[in-house]
């Protein structure tokens, strides 16, 4: 190529181009959810109701949606914009499905653990289903839950939960996390707080000491209850966890942090 024809080029290739134009509709009936959209959020569609009312930017975040004007992305901007009225901004890439909705959101960190969950036993995951029945059975939240099911200890990475909302978690220690749960559940008769991330990151350290004997630990909390009580931290945890265990013990004390 001559230094003409490259230079021509390099010019050429300065110049804007237009994909997937924005387009403007308040003909609300062309557009159609899909089953496997993540569940509307009635919180968040009244919060960004208030907030178009106060400064209308839905020209600057069109939808996304796919030849059959599907609402891959948006679903509660078009909920907001159509019960105020407004015209629906979008843009219409053909070739996207409804599972390109978790790509997008998972590069945008729009969606929050729960959509991630409800979308994946939507698929028929019959691991989210377990981590959700795991949830509601023991009353861990997401985090400690995540932990136990799936590295077998009750403080968890980054990394798990990029695995988590791409849809490939695996709770590789079920008996772990499950013997837990039913220990956590004999103690909360005498604290609600036992389901907390700090009790549990507390609780799961101990649980890890050969010196520790979980039958001696719930005998201890039954005869002094007052001295099973909610702490600030992990540090405090750890430290009310030995004063019980250590009351009226027979031997050695034995030492948590």
């Amino acid at each position: 190529m001559s230094k003409t024809n490259t230079a021509a080029k390099l010019e050429e290739d300065k110049i804007d181009s237009s994909v997937n134009s924005v387009h403007v509709t308040k003909d609300y009936g062309k557009f159609n959810f899909n089953s496997k959209n993540r569940h509307v959020n009635p919180a968040h569609k009244d919060n960004l109701v208030e907030s178009i009312e106060q400064n209308n930017l839905l020209e600057a975040q069109p939808i996304t949606i796919n030849a059959d004007f599907e609402i891959i992305d948006g679903q509660h901007r078009f909920i907001a914009a159509k019960e105020l009225g407004l015209p629906i901004y979008y843009i219409k890439v053909d070739r996207l499905e409804i599972d390109d909705a978790i790509t997008l959101n998972i590069n945008t960190r729009n969606w929050r653990y729960k959509d991630y969950l409800l979308y994946w036993i939507a698929q028929g995951k019959e691991e989210y289903t377990y981590f959700k029945k795991f949830m509601d059975q023991y009353g861990f939240g997401y985090a400690v839950s995540l932990a136990l099911l799936g590295l077998g200890q009750a403080d968890k990475g980054q990394k798990l939960t990029d695995i988590f909302n791409a849809g490939k978690f695996v709770p590789k220690y079920r008996d772990y996390a499950e013997d837990m749960g039913q220990k956590v559940k004999q103690l909360e008769e005498y604290g609600k707080f036992v389901t907390t991330r700090s009790f549990m990151l507390a609780f799961d350290k101990v649980m890890q000491m050969d010196e520790f004997n979980f039958d001696e630990f719930l005998r201890k909390v039954k005869q002094t209850p007052g001295r099973f009580q909610r702490r600030a931290d992990v540090d405090h945890y750890l430290r009310m966890l030995e004063q019980v265990y250590n009351y009226n013990r027979h031997g050695k004390n034995v030492r948590f942090y």
